[in-house]
This record gives structure tokens, sequence and C-alpha cells, in this order.
């Protein structure tokens, strides 16, 4: 498994220029975020070595002749400011002041040298600077009318609904590009406001990360096809969503030079991803069904100015055990935020199994927890009287049971009183469209249209 270690500040001037243009040069090539950078806030370092199963730590031959850990890839957390190119406009046509945009990246540097951005959230900052303010001049008006735009003024856009996705997507699984299309077409079709995704692949050994060229094709779409890291695909694909990325589990080859395969979960969001976390579920060797090292990723999504919804995504274990264990552990996680929550993911079981029961409040611990979740589709069915076949998730071609799900709660014991509440109006599963034989992944994709009640209206 790929073991993060702590994360550790970083003072020095060349390596925060040479990471931030690192990230500028990838915004280049996604066409977005021109600008001038204008504050540096942070740069973290956190270095990835592998462990394995035993709990033994590889190590690699140094020239010295001395073993030391051996690291295979780097992730630097960078937070800094950017002053875009493109200017904001009065009523009256006239230009005013640019906003600034603190963006959060974090860069994966690979083993090769190779960047990639696993996380990127932004923030519009559009108070000024009373130097801007003193130095911004209007012919016959000076700057006492001056429209200047604040957080304050967004509080008056509430949004009434929300819509969130949930897919597998089956990993780099053949057709890969083929696929890629297909779930893009679909995705773009639903324009989800959160679109949260499981099985995403990061795979040094994927043949178009090596550089090839293609005839016929754009720019763009060359640098979806070099991509060994499928949330870059998809960021290419649905510009303006800002992405954290999880890693759940590591496959090293230590005989080809420390190449590396990694999977987790992705959440995207159109409105601003404040935070993201995760909390790593444990594993028990012994149970042969356990075979891979799962998470559980929670972001932070402002809907609007003072409006927080917590999301949670995951992908379950294939051992029963397992899937009871590390829901208490998700449930004790999900606990420290407030609500409203919604939880979502491959969950790798049915409605009536103990693990849906426990999050619906129909089953208890042996420590006395449970939860109080709704379950989206289940809520659907039963107000409209849909056939229960109609919300079946797996295997997408032949569909015979659920096991994808979008779960919500707008109270939970811990957490004081909401100012809003999500209510499911629409619930359908996506994934029919196919090009010939091929289907976009082995799953259907469910989708949950939540209109949002302000309490306080």
């Amino acid at each position: 498994m790929g073991l993060l270690g702590d994360i550790v500040s970083v003072n020095d001037h060349q390596l925060i220029t040479e990471i931030t243009q690192a990230a500028l040069d990838i915004f280049k090539t996604l066409d977005q975020f021109p600008g001038e950078v204008v504050a540096h806030h942070t740069l973290s370092k956190q270095e990835i070595f592998y462990k394995y199963p035993d709990g033994r730590v590889l190590q690699a031959k140094k020239q010295s002749g001395n073993l030391e850990t051996f690291i295979f890839a780097t992730n630097y957390l960078l937070d800094f400011e950017l002053q875009p190119i493109s200017t904001l406009f009065t009523g009256r046509g006239d230009p005013i002041l640019p906003s600034r945009q603190r963006h959060k990246v974090t860069l994966h540097k690979d083993y090769d040298g190779r960047y990639t951005i696993t996380r990127h959230t932004w923030l519009d900052v559009y108070d000024p600077s009373p130097d801007i303010l003193n130095n911004y001049s209007h012919e016959g008006d000076g700057t006492s009318n001056l429209p200047v735009i604040t957080t304050q003024t967004q509080e008056n856009k509430k949004p009434k609904d929300i819509k969130v996705v949930c897919y597998n997507i089956w990993n780099y699984n053949r057709p890969w590009l083929a696929r890629l299309d297909l779930l893009i077409e679909e995705i773009q079709a639903e324009s989800p406001d959160i679109l949260a995704l499981q099985e995403v692949r990061y795979d040094f050994f994927r043949k178009w990360s090596k550089g090839q060229q293609e005839e016929g094709i754009s720019e763009q779409e060359q640098m979806v096809l070099k991509s060994r890291f499928q949330a870059d695909q998809f960021q290419r694909k649905l510009p303006g969503y800002q992405f954290a990325y999880e890693i759940a589990m590591t496959d090293l080859e230590v005989f080809q030079g420390g190449f590396h395969v990694d999977e987790g979960v992705a959440l995207f969001s159109r409105p601003p991803l404040l935070s993201a976390s995760a909390l790593r579920l444990t594993r028990v060797l012994a149970d042969g069904e356990d075979g891979h090292n799962r998470v559980c990723q929670h972001g932070e999504v402002q809907i609007a100015p003072g409006t927080i919804l917590h999301v949670f995504n995951s992908h379950f274990s294939l051992s029963p055990r397992a899937r009871k264990r590390n829901s208490i552990e998700i449930l004790n996680y999900m606990n420290q935020f407030p609500a409203p929550q919604v939880f979502v993911g491959d969950f790798n079981d049915e409605p009536a199994s103990w693990m849906l029961n426990f999050f619906t409040g129909k089953e208890v611990s042996e420590e006395g927890l449970t939860a109080n979740f709704v379950d989206a589709w289940e809520e659907y069915r039963d107000k409209n009287g849909l056939d229960e076949t109609t919300g079946f998730t797996f295997l997408s071609e032949k569909p015979t049971k659920r096991i994808d799900f979008v779960l919500y709660r707008n109270s939970h014991s811990n957490s004081s009183a909401a100012l809003f509440e999500i209510v499911p109006k629409n619930v359908y599963t996506i994934g029919h469209r196919s090009s010939g034989d091929q289907l976009a992944s082995d799953h259907k994709g469910l989708v949950v249209h939540f209109s949002i009640q302000n309490l306080a209206e």
C-alpha cells in the first residue's frame, strides 16, 4: 500500500517558484486560469513510500550503500493567489476591478519527475486592496459610486436545488478511451453540481502516458490521451469543476523502478470545495475477501456563502465483516461534521443488508451506535410507486441488484440545527447509452436531484 508521510512546511523560495510554475504550466494546458501570481501563502510537502502488508517499509540502496526508505512520489500542497486577466464590468459596461482567486493545489511529483494535479480548489476573492481602490479612476466619476462586488453580495444568490451524481467508472478497464467518451457524454447531459467517482486510477504504465502523438486530434485531446490519471482526464473533459482525489490503495512494481498503480475516489464540485479530507479504513489481512485498502472521502461544499453541504464518498470492501466494521468507523467519522450530509458510493451491498439497515437506523451496532440516513432512491420509489428493478445499478448491461447508493440526512445528535434541508425531488439511474455493444462502465450511475429548503425563509 502507499503510505503518506507527515506534511512538512517548505520555506525554500526556489522550490516554491518551481512548484508554482509547474501548477501554472498545467493550468495552461487546461486553457484555464490565465493570470499572474500575486501572493504565496503556504507550500508543504508529503512524501509517499510503500508499506508491505506485513508492516515492512520498502527500502532502496543508495550510492553510499546504505538502505533508506524508498520514496516513489511526493505530494506538494500549494496555496497561492492569482490575479486573473479577465475583468469584471459594471452594469454600464465600464471595466471595474478584477477579482483575485485563491487556489489550493496538490501536485503529485512522480518517480520520473512528472507533475500531476490531484487536487485543485479555488475561491474568488472579490474585495480589492486599498491600493487598487485608490489607483482606480473613471472619467468624471472617480470611485464614489463604484459597485465593488463582495462576498456579502453573493449571499442573496441562494440555490434552490443541487444535483448529485454517483458513478463507479470501472478504473482503466478496456476500452478506456471509448468508455471515457461515453461517461463524459452521460455526465455532461446531467450537468451535476457534485460528481462522486469510485475506482479512479493513477497508472504509471498507461501506454498513452509515454508522450506519443496521434494524428488528427486537438492538443487538448492529446493531453487527455497522454494523461496517466483518470481524474485529470475528467477535468479536461469537464472544465469548471473543482476536484479532490483520495488514494485508497497502491500496487507498486518494485522490479520496474518503482512504477505504481493507485486507485481511489474523487469528488468534483461546481460550487467551491472548501476542504477535502479522508478517513483511512481498517483492513484485516487474514480476511481473504478484504483484499484492498479503503477510504471514506469527505468534502465541504459551499453551495452558497454560509450554506455548507458535507459530502462523503466511499467504495466498500467485498468482505461482509469488513463492511460492517468500516461502517461503524465511517459513522463515527461523519458524526464529527454538521448536517446536512450526503453519503454516496459503491457500497458492494444491497438494501436489505446489515450495513444499509445500520445507516438507515434499522440496525444497531454492538456498541449501541446507529444512524439516521435516508436512502434517497428508496424514498423516491415509495412516493412514486416505482418498480424496484428500475433502481438496479449492477451489472450495467443486465442489472440485477442495487449496490450504489446516495444517502442523506438533515440532522444528527452531534450536530446543531441546520439552516437548510435537502429533499430528493428526482432519483434515477444513468448509463443506458452505448456505442454498439460498449457500455460506459460495469455500474450504472445514480442521480439524485435535491431541492434545498431554507429553514429561515
